[in-house]
């Protein structure tokens, strides 16, 4: 494909795939990813009062991030819904090498790239059920950024704020609508939990540029 057909962001998401393949990271094809949980069901069966928290395995898309320093906060999405992820540096990189963290999940992730987090389900200071990522691992990378469709307004305020904070700007493509825009993923393909990234499928979306 021309650079000169491709959008500022779609740029930076193929620079951003160099630099993970320089790092020794490989989003095509994407090693299979076995999950044992999923948003949705991780949510609904937490329980404060158990005596153990519930080690998980989920993956999905990145939906948008908060940095914050050593610690950061992202939203996944799976097929069956949302959840929060809690991210610290010292605890996706053990060792003196931070760059996971400081390079790949602050720099080089996108809105839409696929991953793959192991860690416990618990609640946070402000009461959300969320995930404590003990690893991460980067699936698949999506070269283009999500498609944008309208809903209303009270629906689709605080996510549009979100993803534009992960340098995207949807205002920009709704232009002729007046409310919200909101990014819909394309829907993850889910066999007997695992998350079947298809080699041939995946060389071919990224082939002609449809992730």
């Amino acid at each position: 494909m021309n650079i000169l057909e491709l959008s500022e962001q779609e740029i930076v998401r193929r620079n951003s795939l160099s630099r993970l393949r320089e790092l020794g990271i490989e989003p095509y094809p994407a090693d299979e990813f076995v999950v044992d949980a999923w948003s949705d069901e991780a949510k609904a069966n937490f329980s404060d009062t158990d005596s153990e928290p519930r080690q998980v395995r989920m993956a999905g898309r990145v939906m948008s991030r908060r940095i914050m320093g050593k610690a950061s906060f992202m939203e996944l999405q799976d097929s069956k819904g949302r959840i929060q992820v809690y991210v610290n540096r010292d605890e996706i990189c053990p060792d003196e090498d931070k760059s996971l963290y400081n390079e790949v999940f602050k720099k080089l992730l996108d809105i839409g790239d696929f991953v793959g987090i192991t860690g416990f389900v618990f609640r946070t200071q402000t009461g959300e059920i969320s995930v404590h990522a003990r690893t991460l691992t980067v699936l698949s990378k999506s070269l283009k950024p999500l498609p944008i469709v309208c809903e209303n307004h009270a629906q689709g305020a605080r996510r549009s704020r979100l993803h534009r904070s992960g340098n995207t700007h949807p205002a920009s493509h709704c232009r002729r609508c007046k409310r919200a825009p909101v990014y819909h993923p394309f829907q993850c393909t889910q066999h007997s939990h695992v998350y079947a990234y298809r080699h041939r499928t995946l060389s071919e979306a990224a082939d002609s540029g449809r992730i």
